[in-house]
């Protein structure tokens, strides 16, 4: 078999791949062997009719199998052959093919860009430290405020912000509820859009002890292939109708929240979780300034496929429905930032590399007991959840990142600058 590589745009390969004229012949009487062990043919016993009848029978469609069949088969050898290792799907172009002369395709893909990092020691980075005062606490405590409102139970219809506590359970084409469907207690915001509109919309002006029956029809772009384009029925039963009351800072409200000790207490946990993201803030900076500095000095394109097999990867795991042109919009919006994690995630591998950093058996020992240690639970009971391969490749994965990061900055000049934290944030 003929193989040539011809290289193209950024990480583009194309392989011209020629078959020899006896390799199509083995091939394609394979083929025919196996559909006369299945076609029943008059006059003979399945599987005795002659490959010529076969043939005939037939026609262009056995063409069309044979490629199908076996231009994949040849283009993972062909690959094999040359060494190289693709990232995308190939395409298919110039199939050249007639009964008794070589077959002739070219396939097209997409490879691992091959970097070289230099200038990664002796970096000058800005390593911030923020100072925490209590502006910034009572910013905090502002947030936990409004964010954290009581809710008490009034005896009219339900409105928009009210919160709900509903049962409901989804009915079958039968008007029976299905078992795995049902769900109590369940703590609805109208008008959050957390449930199904058709659902919230139905709630408003309901009442405690209301039941209702709700049908639903969801889009056709819909996520769940099995649901789109579906209609099905919710019944809903109101147990309880609360309304929205605006929080007081007060003992009370701290207490509610957990700290028994009063607001003094919980002034005093808000502060220490303040310094401890700020001090987690200023490591996410002083690493993406790493990175965006190697990036700037080992400048790369990256393949399309990669970008958009993650994009495809992001979008897939959102709960929550996209019609197309939303879909375009959000594609775009995170693409830059999907852009600087792949390149990130590129050149750790290649630091890896070069600095011969790898994650030993002993790496990930420790790693399993850490995690164990952290979640109170045995060693064993991790590596239960972790026992898919691509959960433990994504274990050694933040392992090595982990081991290059700290390897990147034990190489830099650090130099630290003080400023105020900000608006903080505390959930």
């Amino acid at each position: 078999m003929k193989v040539q590589v011809e290289e193209g745009a950024l990480w583009k390969r194309t392989l011209q791949i020629e078959v020899p004229p006896e390799r199509v012949r083995s091939e394609m009487e394979e083929v025919v062997g196996e559909f006369r062990n299945r076609m029943s043919v008059p006059g003979f016993r399945k599987g005795k009719a002659p490959l010529e009848l076969i043939e005939a029978r037939l026609g262009s469609g056995l063409d069309v199998e044979f490629l199908q069949r076996v231009m994949p088969r040849v283009y993972e050898e062909a690959l094999e052959q040359v060494k190289l290792l693709p990232i995308s799907e190939p395409t298919f172009e110039e199939i050249r093919f007639k009964r008794g002369e070589p077959l002739s395709f070219k396939a097209t893909f997409e490879v691992r860009p091959e970097i070289t990092i230099s200038g990664h020691r002796g970096l000058e980075l800005e390593k911030t430290e923020f100072d925490v005062n209590e502006e910034d606490v009572d910013m905090a405590m502002e947030g936990l405020r409004r964010t954290n409102p009581e809710y008490l139970s009034v005896e009219r219809e339900a409105r928009e912000g009210d919160l709900l506590v509903i049962d409901y359970e989804k009915l079958g084409d039968t008007g029976d509820s299905e078992k795995s469907s049902k769900v109590q207690g369940y703590p609805l915001v109208l008008g959050s859009h957390v449930a199904l509109d058709e659902i919230e919309q139905a709630l408003v002006g309901a009442t405690k002890g209301q039941q209702k029956k709700v049908r639903v029809t969801f889009s056709d772009e819909h996520r769940d292939d099995k649901l789109a384009g579906t209609k099905t029925t919710f019944k809903v039963d109101v147990r309880e109708v609360k309304e929205k009351k605006e929080a007081v800072l007060d003992d009370e409200f701290a207490k509610r929240l957990g700290a028994q000790g009063g607001l003094e207490e919980m002034r005093s946990r808000v502060r220490l979780e303040l310094e401890g993201k700020s001090i987690m803030r200023a490591q996410e900076l002083l690493e993406e300034s790493l990175f965006d500095r190697l990036a700037a000095l080992n400048s790369f394109d990256l393949p399309q496929s990669m970008v958009d097999r993650m994009l495809g990867n992001i979008v897939n795991r959102e709960k929550r429905e996209f019609t197309p042109e939303d879909e375009a919009k959000f594609r775009e919006e995170i693409t830059p930032s999907v852009g600087r994690f792949i390149k990130r995630h590129l050149v750790i591998q290649q630091v890896a590399t070069q600095e011969a950093i790898r994650v030993t058996d002993e790496d990930v020992e420790k790693e399993l007991g850490r995690i164990a240690a952290f979640q109170k639970v045995g060693v064993d009971e991790v590596k239960d959840h972790l026992k898919g391969e691509a959960e433990m490749e994504r274990l050694k994965d933040n392992l090595l990142e982990r081991k290059v990061t700290e390897f990147l900055m034990s190489q830099a000049r650090l130099n630290t600058v003080r400023r105020p934290l900000g608006k903080p944030e505390v959930e």
